[in-house]
């Protein structure tokens, strides 16, 4: 057996650091889409009940977490006004806003089946 090089364990150390960085970046994006999963529900909620036309979600700091729940907070709500807000000046967090004016589309499957049959 060949001994290893000091080149072959920077190799090795510099590809445990990148997969490293990596899970964290994914443990991030799945934080952010259950988060969106449960704002989404929250949303459903309050649109059903009919007495507000906005829903706020918890305050989370920025970050691939929170850039995540925004993207698919958007991408289940596009005919939705979908806004950030800051929380507090001193800790920055920031929540997301959705503010509709009749009831937010059931699914994305019901949107899809809307679009494919309203012409």
């Amino acid at each position: 057996m060949e001994p290893i090089t000091r080149a072959q364990l920077q190799n090795a150390s510099a590809a445990a650091a990148a997969e490293k960085a990596r899970a964290a970046q994914r443990e991030q994006e799945i934080k952010g889409q259950l988060a969106a999963e449960e704002f989404y529900k929250e949303i459903q909620r309050t649109a059903e009940f009919g007495a507000m036309t906005y829903a706020c979600s918890k305050s989370m700091a920025l970050g691939v977490a929170f850039d995540t729940m925004l993207y698919w907070t958007k991408e289940h709500f596009p005919d939705c006004d979908v806004t950030t807000e800051i929380r507090h000046m001193h800790d920055p967090t920031y929540g997301i806003r959705v503010s509709w004016a009749g009831t937010p589309a059931e699914t994305l499957e019901d949107r899809r089946l809307h679009k494919q049959t309203s012409w």
